[in-house]
């Protein structure tokens, strides 16, 4: 059975901002929120993982399955809304374009502002970025991945 929610980015969350309203602080905020972002990224890269040794066992054998989810890091290594695209076009080009149909621009542009965020604060110096901006990602992450879950799985929903 395939979750598609971030339950761990949400709890983070919320225990951040417990923290925040009991000691505010801009900078504290601040760092908080980028941490976020790191999370969020590492979560959604592993629910796409998840969700691809799904596909991938539900139809090979189990032991192929595994192989290809064991060699799937070839295949997707990152998670950008058009390398989550792409994932889909591999499996048909319908497949991409049911998953594309429904993404909107709104969303593709917020939940991409937070995965460019994690990337600067990885590889940079940091970015400014809201914990309602990283919520509102998480939420179309969510999204995406049970749209993909259900245009490749749609027996399991």
């Amino acid at each position: 059975m395939f979750a598609q929610e971030l339950s761990r980015t949400r709890s983070v969350s919320v225990a951040l901002a417990d923290y925040i309203a009991a000691n505010p602080d801009p900078e504290i905020e601040s760092y908080s929120a980028q941490y976020l972002t790191i999370v969020f990224y590492a979560e959604v890269e592993s629910k796409v993982r998840d969700l691809c040794h799904l596909i991938f066992e539900a139809y090979s054998d189990k032991r192929i399955g595994t192989f290809l989810s064991r060699n799937q890091a070839t295949i997707l290594n990152r998670i950008k809304k058009s390398e989550l695209s792409e994932l889909a076009s591999l499996f048909g080009d319908e497949v991409k374009t049911a998953f594309n149909d429904g993404i909107t621009e709104s969303e593709v542009a917020d939940y991409n502002n937070v995965v460019l965020a994690r990337h600067k604060v990885g590889h940079g110096p940091g970015v400014n970025v809201t914990p309602l901006e990283i919520k509102r990602a998480v939420d179309i992450a969510e999204k995406m991945l049970l749209r993909l879950h259900d245009i490749l799985l749609p027996e399991r929903k």
